[in-house]
């Protein structure tokens, strides 16, 4: 998606999944030089981007939060990434979705369930959702 490498500000996707694309797109392709918590405005919502916020300066200056990883593969470098798929979620509303995530040195693929909602008419996601992490409001918000 084009309107992607001009940045999340200027792109207007109408659905999750072409919400969802973008962000692939831009924090977890092959071309990816940044992290979706340095754009928590963008990408994530109100909720959620205070949190990440919040985590980042409570560590204190030069110090990293809790948040030491990109939240949207649960890992510390996309560059092991092979590909994404994005796909339904079984049994949930179309606000959510999943990443199934395939890992050059890993098999099978690793699910990552991303949330949406709509704000101030932009998808963004408001949970990121995978086996280590239950729930990403939930590990920010816990003391």
């Amino acid at each position: 998606m084009t309107c992607c490498l001009l940045g999340l500000a200027a792109c207007s996707a109408t659905t999750p999944k072409a919400q969802a694309q973008a962000l692939v797109d831009r924090y977890l392709s092959a071309k990816a030089d940044n992290s979706s918590i340095n754009r928590a405005d963008t990408v994530y919502s109100k909720a959620l981007s205070t949190l990440i916020k919040k985590d980042q300066t409570s560590a204190g200056p030069g110090e990293l939060g809790r948040l030491d990883f990109e939240p949207l593969c649960n890992c510390q470098d996309t560059g092991a990434i092979q590909s994404v798929t994005i796909t339904d979620t079984d049994g949930k509303p179309p606000q959510w979705l999943t990443l199934q995530i395939k890992w050059e040195d890993r098999s099978p693929t690793t699910p990552i369930l991303l949330h949406f909602i709509q704000e101030d008419g932009q998808w963004r996601i408001d949970d990121v959702v995978s086996n280590d992490i239950p729930s990403l409001h939930t590990f920010l918000s816990a003391p």
